[in-house]
């Protein structure tokens, strides 16, 4: 059974991955995105979503943000890799830098006609 803070990380990195060709978001925009105070949280989170058997991590040289989604082996998946909505993460300012940045792309355009 996976917590609410641990569907929302596997949620979030759903989302990233997918507006991001696969790529993994850095530790501080999950921490960003789930408003936690520092990046320990997010280590925490990962870990349990790694023993549960949703995700795996490649600890290789050069893929620090290799995190693979392993949607069958995860309880509650099909809920969990649901595309969210950005303002599901809140708006904090790292997230708004996020959108800034242009990381979320086609999403920004919720976030601001939330604001």
């Amino acid at each position: 059974m996976l917590t609410h803070r641990q569907r929302t990380l596997l949620s979030f990195i759903s989302a990233y991955q997918d507006e991001h060709l696969g790529v993994s978001p850095t530790y501080a925009e999950m921490r960003g995105a789930l408003g936690l105070a520092s990046k320990s949280g997010v280590t925490r989170l990962l870990a349990a979503l790694e023993e549960r058997g949703c995700i795996a991590r490649s600890a290789s040289a050069g893929r620090a943000r290799a995190i693979e989604i392993l949607t069958p082996k995860c309880p509650h998946a099909a809920t969990a890799t649901q595309k969210p909505s950005i303002k599901e993460f809140g708006d904090s300012e790292l997230l708004a830098e996020i959108i800034d940045r242009g990381y979320l792309v086609g999403r920004a355009s919720s976030l601001s006609a939330a604001a």
